[in-house]
């Protein structure tokens, strides 16, 4: 391989070209590397390349998109065929942007538009292959020419880029989001306030009271047989059957409860309902002034203006 010389003391920082949101720790094998360069120079390869006696891999870069989209664009000023345009995602995440090729030949790699240029995460890992054989490269055919096809194609690539990543991430975290808020405001299943168990020892069944959080999914069972011996309360359980059944009292507090919330709410109701009236009579009497208001100015235009009697005229 042919390769640029590392810049950094420790030879540890590769070289790479300057590019929008693109750190220093990032590893572009293109921008040093002649073997990876001429790897993906042809769009499609169609021919067979050595280096230094060894064959060249040649790769199509397409083969790293994934959930890929495709378009194409098309100036009204250029001819021949329009631009197509291939987005999706890559693989590394680090290698991305556009890969702008000029008749099947690379030119530009891994060009940042739309969302990439941003200083956060967006676009990231997001790569483009574009084939726009109306641009003009530059001599070096190592850019293009900035003309208003250009600019006309990167602003496309823009918008295509900010909706690839609008329909694949920001879209489908959206709807994630929903459905979590979604699920957190359904009701969720609580155990009831009251465990009533009966004892299964014919001579006692007395009805017992089990601590809240007790786990009752064995009570389900048919062929489940709790005795009051069973019991967590050490009381209940070494009474042999002999402890006083659980009183209802817990039952007659929550009807009185449901009682006083029920007489809470009716004065609640009461309260809004004077409130609206209150509010109808204020809108009632501040409407009847304004017209009262008004049909006394429309009385005083047509009535003529009392001077007063006319002073006597001075004679000479």
């Amino acid at each position: 391989d042919i390769k640029i010389s590392s810049y950094s003391p420790d030879g540890k920082s590769k070289f790479q070209q300057l590019r929008v949101g693109q750190g220093s720790n990032v590893d572009i094998p293109l921008d040093y590397s002649l073997r990876a360069y001429v790897s993906v120079l042809y769009k499609v390869p169609r021919m067979q390349i050595f280096l230094m006696g060894k064959k060249v891999k040649c790769k199509r870069a397409s083969q790293q998109l994934s959930e890929r989209m495709h378009d194409t664009y098309k100036p009204y000023s250029a001819g021949g065929q329009p631009a197509d345009i291939l987005i999706g995602f890559s693989e590394p995440e680090d290698l991305y942007g556009m890969m702008m090729y000029h008749n099947n030949r690379l030119i530009k790699p891994y060009v940042r538009v739309g969302c990439q240029m941003e200083a956060n995460a967006k676009g990231v890992g997001v790569l483009g292959i574009i084939d726009a054989n109306f641009l003009t490269p530059m001599h070096n055919k190592q850019d293009f020419a900035d003309t208003k096809e250009y600019r006309g194609l990167i602003n496309k690539l823009s918008q295509n880029l900010n909706m690839f990543w609008w329909a694949k991430v920001e879209k489908p975290a959206a709807e994630e989001k929903d459905r979590e808020e979604q699920q957190k405001k359904k009701r969720r299943r609580k155990q009831p306030d009251v465990n009533w168990v009966q004892c299964g020892y014919p001579p006692c069944a007395k009805w017992r009271i089990l601590p809240k959080g007790t786990d009752m999914t064995p009570f389900n069972d048919e062929n489940f047989h709790w005795v009051c011996s069973m019991h967590p309360n050490p009381k209940i359980a070494d009474s042999n059957h002999e402890y006083p059944e659980d009183t209802w009292d817990i039952d007659v507090v929550q009807g009185e409860e449901a009682a006083a919330k029920r007489r809470e709410w009716q004065a609640e109701k009461r309260q809004k309902k004077a409130e609206e009236v209150a509010k109808k009579d204020a809108q009632v009497l501040q409407l009847a002034q304004e017209g009262l208001l008004q049909h006394i100015q429309f009385e005083g235009v047509n009535q003529p203006v009392n001077a007063g009697p006319e002073p006597p005229r001075e004679v000479q």
